[in-house]
C-alpha cells in the first residue's frame, strides 16, 4: 500500500507571490502619502491642534484613533482642529470651502471648526504666585 501524499497547503507561483507583495506594498505606499500630507498641512500653519487641557476646559473629546491602517505607523488621532481663516465674517470663500473638504479627507476622525481668531483657551491654573518651576 502506498502511503498518502502529503498535502502543500502554501502553494503558489512566483508570480503570484509578486503580485501579492505589489499589492500590500502599493497598500502601504497609499497609507505613508497620506501621513505625509497630514503632517504637511499641520506644518503648514493653516491648521491648529488644540492640547488635552483646552479639549477638557471645552469639554470637547481628547482622544481619537487614527483613520485606517495609520496607527500601525505610529500616527495619532485628532479629534478637534482649529482652521485659521483670512477673514473676520462668517461666510466661507470657495477657496476655503475646498480646503476645508480637503482637511476633512486628511483628517476624516477630527471634528474642524474655524475663525480668523485663535480657537478659544480655557484659563490655566496657577501653582502660586512663587512657582518658578521644578527644582532638583
Amino acid at each position: 500500500m502506498t502511503p498518502a501524499p502529503k498535502r502543500r497547503w502554501l502553494r503558489f507561483s512566483l508570480r503570484t507571490m509578486f503580485v501579492v507583495v505589489t499589492a500590500v506594498c502599493l497598500g502601504l505606499g497609499y497609507q505613508w502619502r497620506w501621513i505625509t500630507q497630514r503632517h504637511s498641512m499641520l506644518q503648514s500653519g493653516k491648521l491648529e491642534v488644540l492640547d488635552d487641557e483646552e479639549l477638557i476646559g471645552l469639554g470637547l473629546p481628547t482622544t481619537a484613533r487614527a483613520p485606517g491602517i495609520l496607527w500601525l505607523f505610529g500616527e495619532r488621532g485628532y479629534p478637534n482642529l482649529w482652521q485659521r481663516l483670512s477673514r473676520k465674517d462668517l461666510e466661507l470663500t470657495p477657496s476655503e470651502i475646498a480646503e476645508r473638504r480637503h482637511m476633512t479627507q486628511l483628517f476624516p476622525e477630527a471634528q474642524i471648526d474655524g475663525s480668523w481668531t485663535p480657537p478659544p483657551r480655557p484659563p490655566r491654573q496657577r501653582f502660586g504666585s512663587d512657582y518658578d518651576g521644578f527644582k532638583l
